[in-house]
C-alpha cells in the first residue's frame, strides 16, 4: 500500500511539472495542490486509517454496533463500528467516556448482547449493550 501511495504522490508531482509548463503559473501550482491533497485523503482511505471521528458524518445520532476497541491513555480511543462496512474510528481520549466505554462493554459481555454506541446531541458519546428483545406471546 505504502508503494501504491507513492506512485500516485509521484504522478501527482509529475502531472504538476508537466502542466508548469502548459498552464499558467497560478494554475498549475493549483492543480498540484489540489492533486497532492486528493492523493494524501486518498491513502488515508486506501491504508485503512482509523479515521478522526470529527472529519465523519458519524454524527447521525443512531445506535451503530461497536465491533471493537482500544484505550491509548492519554492519546486516544480507537472505535471499530459496522455501518454499512466495518469503520475505525479515533476519538479524542477522555477519561470519562473511557470509563463509559469499558463499563458498557462489560455489561454487554455479561447480557451476552453487542455493545452499541451513539453520538450525543451535546457532542458526548454514549455506549450501551443492545436491549434484549422480548420474547414472542405465547398462544
Amino acid at each position: 500500500m505504502n508503494l501504491l501511495a507513492f506512485v500516485m504522490a509521484a504522478s501527482a508531482t509529475i502531472l504538476g511539472a508537466y502542466l508548469w509548463w502548459r498552464v499558467p503559473a497560478w494554475e498549475s501550482a493549483l492543480v498540484t495542490v489540489l492533486t497532492l491533497f486528493g492523493v494524501g485523503a486518498a491513502s488515508v482511505q486506501m491504508l485503512g486509517l482509523p479515521r478522526p471521528v470529527e472529519s465523519d458524518v458519524l454524527a447521525s445520532f443512531e445506535d451503530v454496533p461497536v465491533l471493537g476497541h482500544d484505550f491509548k491513555d492519554g492519546e486516544a480511543i480507537y472505535l471499530w463500528v459496522r455501518r454499512n462496512e466495518p469503520i475505525a474510528y479515533r476519538l479524542p481520549w477522555d477519561i470519562a467516556t473511557a470509563e463509559r466505554l469499558h463499563k458498557a462493554a462489560q455489561e454487554a459481555a455479561e447480557n451476552k448482547t453487542e455493545l452499541q454506541g451513539r453520538r450525543a446531541a451535546s457532542g458526548e458519546w454514549v455506549f450501551h449493550p443492545k436491549p434484549v428483545e422480548a420474547l414472542p406471546p405465547k398462544y
